[in-house]
């Protein structure tokens, strides 16, 4: 099994199409285990995702909120479905930029940051330059420093060429001062 590889113990009975298409997509990528043996002989995982109907994972909410994790709820991620990812305490897409950021010596002031729900806002907060997708909800859309187009239009190719390609033909932007660009 490769490092990034999905461990998944949801029956199959209870998958659905956007499942079955990822599955198809991504064989070599997914492994199915059944819940006893999802975790056993393994480290512990970086992130558990529960799918479930919105009122499911609402009614779950309040017990996960006394746990000592970081969670996140979608009301519809990836797969049709609501999503709640928990997480190791801190650990978020703001503590991955973060990390990243102090591991590459560059301050978050000059890090952008593109995102498109809920789970990215404390990221969009924490970078110099968060920048929103058009199909983002308000919420994260008002947590951004701007809003670029949707992913239909190309929106993150869009703010990468307006603010990140645009500034490096400043002399003081991080990317004459790198040898790689990331």
């Amino acid at each position: 099994m490769t490092a990034w590889q999905k461990k998944y113990g949801q029956p199959p009975e209870l998958d659905n199409l956007w499942l079955d298409a990822y599955f198809a997509t991504y064989p070599e990528q997914m492994r199915r285990m059944p819940y006893e043996t999802l975790c056993a002989g393994h480290p512990d995982p970086l992130r558990v995702v529960a799918f479930a109907s919105e009122e499911s994972i609402q009614s779950v909410i309040p017990e996960v909120s006394t746990l000592k994790c970081s969670w996140t709820m979608l009301k519809r991620g990836s797969f049709g479905s609501a999503e709640l990812a928990i997480m190791d305490y801190g650990c978020s897409k703001a503590s991955g930029v973060a990390a990243l950021a102090q591991a590459l010596n560059i301050s978050l002031s000059e890090v952008m940051a593109i995102g498109d729900n809920n789970n990215d806002i404390a990221m969009l907060q924490s970078v110099g330059w968060g920048v929103a997708m058009g199909q983002a909800p308000e919420q994260v859309k008002s947590a951004a420093h701007v809003v670029t187009a949707s992913n239909w239009e190309d929106g993150v190719a869009q703010a990468i060429a307006r603010y990140a390609l645009s500034s490096a033909r400043l002399a003081s932007s991080n990317s004459f001062n790198r040898a790689t660009c990331l």
